[in-house]
């Protein structure tokens, strides 16, 4: 009886493990955090300033052995601050997106490390700051719908949660080169460049 209990006991332990393997596969989650970043340029400012934006999203990985695919559906603010040399007087430029990072990473315990293209799809611009710095021709339109960038960074699982630190830049420009009602031409190509700490939960 000894030795059949020793046996059921390690048929239950292996089916344990089995189990906990399989939910292991696939993980769903939610997260939020901020970035700290700036653009690249404006037009008539040239000295960006680094400021603070938010991210929130959902979060999913598919693993294989080490590695895993992770796809993801994020809300993201990328914001420049401008400051006129001479007034010492700041603009505010806010773009809104949707992200959908595609990563592929590996994970070696509870760390993971990855990198993947990052496509960005352009809810909404604004400015804001002094009136007489703003820019009368600033609109969405004149920036791209959609442009893709690149994520890299690094994480760690802590049970059910999950901090993540990495690196967000801009591969194709935000903005675009055109012409005003004056026949002024304007380029509002730009790049954004930050890093972003997130903590998330997994719920699966």
């Amino acid at each position: 009886m000894t030795k059949i209990k020793r046996v059921l006991c390690l048929l239950l332990l292996a089916f344990a493990t089995q189990s906990h393997a399989q939910l292991d596969i696939f993980t769903l989650g939610a997260k939020v955090g901020i970035n700290q970043g700036q653009l690249t340029k404006t037009p008539n400012f040239s000295s960006p300033t680094t400021t603070g934006s938010f991210v929130a999203g959902v979060f999913s990985r598919v693993k294989i052995f080490s590695f895993y695919a992770g796809p993801e559906l994020v809300f993201t603010q990328r914001r420049g601050v401008f400051k006129d040399d001479s007034s010492k007087l700041t603009i505010t430029n806010t773009f809104s997106y949707l992200d959908v990072p595609v990563l592929i990473g590996v994970k070696l315990t509870a760390f993971r490390a990855y990198i993947g293209p990052n496509f960005q799809f352009l809810l909404q611009a604004s400015q804001s700051g002094t009136a007489s710095l703003k820019d009368a021709n600033f609109k969405k339109s004149n920036f791209n719908s959609s442009t893709v960038g690149l994520q890299a960074g690094i994480g760690v699982d802590l049970g059910k949660i999950v901090l993540d630190l990495r690196y967000d830049g801009s591969i194709g420009n935000m903005g675009k080169k055109v012409v005003s009602t004056t026949g002024t031409q304007l380029d509002y190509s730009t790049k954004s460049r930050m890093v972003q700490l997130t903590i998330g939960y997994k719920f699966l």
